[in-house]
């Protein structure tokens, strides 16, 4: 669980403002919420549903009637308008009506397909037309101002620390696990705004220390002494700790610019040792990652395409699509009109790819970093 979920949501809600609580008519992800108010259906996407609202869609299951009673919950089914069962991604969910119609410049001809949440459709964007070869094996990194980690198979797997299982929230057929970093591209804004000496690397700062520690990097370990912990706001996944807080280790009295170099090159890295703790605890429990499909601000950063690579040891696929996540969409969109076939679009409609190797010169490099990275956790990633 995690307070970002909507069960936490509601339940701060109703412990706090429990006269707002009482009022609720409807609740919903985004996704369902423009669904409901596109087509006036009240049917919910099991993308949603199950990695959002603790729904399991296996038949059978559903909801957990005694954690709700538990967590004193079991009115929120009834006041949020939650169905019993969860629609597929890529069904039709209904036509627009016609106030949706006018209001979005469409007809009512136009059909309304059962969407997924944002990260979801940028792993169906960059992961669709893999799925079917050795999906154990790939694992969708969409990193932006955080970063989740999704991975999906036919077989149902628990991976402690990272979230799911979740059946069918990628396409039908097939079980995702998520894990993620709260805080990624975020981090390099926040310390570029904490370090004076970020002003002087003009307005393309993130291009500019991106194009200076490639040309460093070149010739050995740009910061061989300095370290961070990431985790600045707690540690989603493999630790699932909230209390977890940041830290830099390593810092001397060098000139304000070169300090602060040397700060963005350990964060970028620590990054990408995250990402490789999550894969590693993924692999221990029945993946076998060894490829990353990258998507979001961090595939566009050439420091950060090389790192994820060089840093966890993987090809990093690069897709030809300027914007997975709506390709991902689209994919959803037509696959209305295609019996649900989410894959067999997704086949059709995905472009070229490109892919970067991972550089075994640099093995050394990351070894070590990895290691005193790992010492920052007190051994609780070993």
């Amino acid at each position: 669980m995690s307070p970002e979920m909507q069960m936490p949501k509601l339940m701060w809600l109703k412990r706090h403002r429990p006269e707002l609580y009482a009022q609720i008519g409807y609740a919903g992800d985004l996704g369902d919420w423009l669904g409901f108010k596109c087509t006036g259906s009240t049917e919910r996407s099991v993308c949603m549903l199950a990695c959002k609202w603790t729904f399991d869609p296996r038949p059978g299951h559903g909801w957990d009637h005694d954690f709700l009673t538990q967590i004193d919950m079991q009115d929120v089914l009834e006041c949020a308008r939650l169905p019993e069962q969860a629609l597929p991604v890529g069904v039709a969910l209904g036509q627009l009506t016609e106030e949706a119609a006018d209001d979005l410049g469409l007809t009512t001809r136009c059909t309304f397909a059962v969407g997924m949440i944002d990260a979801y459709a940028g792993a169906l964007g960059t992961l669709g037309r893999s799925l079917t070869d050795t999906p154990e094996r790939r694992l969708a990194v969409i990193g932006g101002t955080s970063t989740c980690h999704i991975g999906a198979q036919p077989v149902r797997r628990e991976v402690p620390g990272v979230w799911g299982p979740y059946p069918g929230a990628l396409c039908d057929g097939f079980v995702a696990n998520e894990g993620g970093q709260s805080i990624t591209g975020a981090l390099l804004d926040h310390l570029a705004a904490l370090f004076s000496a970020s002003s002087e690397f003009g307005d393309d700062l993130h291009g500019a220390l991106s194009d200076l520690l490639l040309e460093r990097l070149a010739s050995g370990d740009p910061a061989p002494d300095t370290h961070i912990c990431p985790d600045f706001i707690g540690n989603r996944s493999p630790l699932a700790d909230p209390e977890i807080r940041g830290a830099i280790t390593g810092l001397t009295l060098d000139t304000p610019r070169e300090s602060f170099i040397k700060v963005y090159w350990a964060a970028a890295t620590s990054l990408v040792y995250g990402t490789r703790a999550i894969i590693e605890r993924m692999n221990a429990h029945g993946y076998a990652i060894d490829t990353l499909h990258l998507s979001g601000g961090h595939g566009r950063s050439a420091l950060l395409r090389k790192l994820y690579a060089d840093g966890t040891g993987c090809r990093v696929v690069l897709a030809d699509a300027p914007e997975p996540v709506l390709l991902g969409v689209a994919v959803a969109a037509l696959a209305a009109q295609a019996n649900g076939e989410v894959l067999s679009v997704a086949n059709g409609l995905t472009p070229g790819e490109q892919t970067l190797e991972p550089d075994l010169a640099m093995q050394a490099l990351h070894t070590a970093r990895y290691a005193a990275f790992k010492k920052l956790y007190e051994g609780r990633l070993d």
